[in-house]
């Protein structure tokens, strides 16, 4: 029997069940979920054995080029980072004048220095990217100008050194024991089955005075009010909990860190791939809007339109993805 407990507040008080079908590839299997009544955090039940059938061979973006850190590239990146961290760089400036900042990632957020002058780091803090894959984030960082990033991630081929001050670690969190200025989880908690261990783990990684990042889908959120089943964050079954501000404000407590912030940056997505799952239109298809823009049922229009909407929603503090911000102490 399913418990009905949640295991983030232990509530057992007017929880609530759905199912939820696997609609990235499409194989269109059935999962139980379970929505907290009092924190509101949406956890599946029943967690396949063996979950590395739904992470294919191509669910990972393929290995980044890294470029060589030398040379007029090298040189004018450094200065746009410099900018971007500190101002008062004439030269910075006017390479982001003329470049433009970082562009966005692949799941819609702003450029990525908004997150590290945040966190206040420097071109030489140690910054760990959990969950980084082929490492997409920690290169550009490197060809910025970033001396010690280490990415860990227990589903990549191999540990690999890729360059001086570059490596990524094939481990999980509890196994590395280092000391870092930045740790960083770009919607990777989500995956993770035990979100309260993680996070005190993660406390220990952290060097004090410093920031702990976190990007998730958030369920609180009006998506998935509107699309409930067919919300495409929840992401069925690769999306173990999917959290809201309360759940991850009660995690943050319970893991020693402070809550000192959260910053919507939820896009088009939250809209067309939720209307899509409806249409029972899986996200490779064909016909999907990811795959084949001119021939999915979207118009170019619907597509403002979404934007339109997600922006206003983040404003409103009530997009489907947002980056939290713990400090320890």
């Amino acid at each position: 029997m399913t418990d009905l407990s949640c295991s983030v507040c232990e509530n057992s008080s007017g929880n609530s069940r759905f199912t939820a079908r696997e609609m990235m590839f499409g194989r269109r299997d059935e999962f139980l979920y379970m929505e907290c009544g009092q924190c509101g955090c949406v956890a599946l039940q029943d967690v396949p054995r063996d979950l590395s059938s739904y992470y294919p061979a191509d669910y990972y973006s393929q290995q980044p080029t890294l470029y060589p850190r030398s040379g007029l590239r090298h040189f004018i990146r450094r200065q746009r980072a410099l900018y971007c961290l500190h101002g008062k760089n004439p030269l910075g400036w006017l390479v982001t004048k003329r470049y433009g900042r970082p562009a966005a990632d692949i799941f819609g957020s702003p450029d990525y220095y908004k997150w590290l002058k945040t966190c206040g780091v420097a071109l030489t803090s140690r910054i760990a990217d959990v969950g980084c894959g082929a490492g997409s984030l920690l290169y550009r960082l490197h060809d910025d100008g970033f001396t010690d990033l280490t990415g860990i991630d227990p589903f990549v081929d191999k540990t690999q050194q890729i360059a001086q001050g570059f490596r990524i670690l094939k481990q999980d969190i509890y196994s590395v024991d280092e000391r870092f200025d930045l740790v960083m989880l770009h919607h990777t908690f989500e995956h993770m089955p035990e979100p309260a261990r993680a996070l005190r783990h993660l406390y220990t990684l952290l060097n004090p005075r410093c920031f702990l990042l976190i990007r998730i889908p958030v369920a609180s959120s009006f998506a998935f009010r509107k699309y409930r089943q067919h919300w495409a964050q929840l992401d069925a079954p690769r999306h173990l909990f999917l959290h809201t501000l309360a759940s991850m404000k009660m995690l943050a407590q319970q893991s020693g860190f402070l809550f000192q912030d959260v910053v919507f940056d939820s896009s088009d997505f939250q809209f067309w791939a939720s209307e899509q799952y409806a249409r029972d239109i899986p996200l490779k298809d064909k016909r999907s809007y990811n795959v084949n823009p001119a021939e999915s049922v979207f118009s170019k229009e619907d597509i403002v339109g979404y934007q339109t909407a997600a922006d206003q929603l983040n404003r409103d503090q009530d997009g489907d993805s947002a980056c939290f911000y713990f400090y320890k102490p």
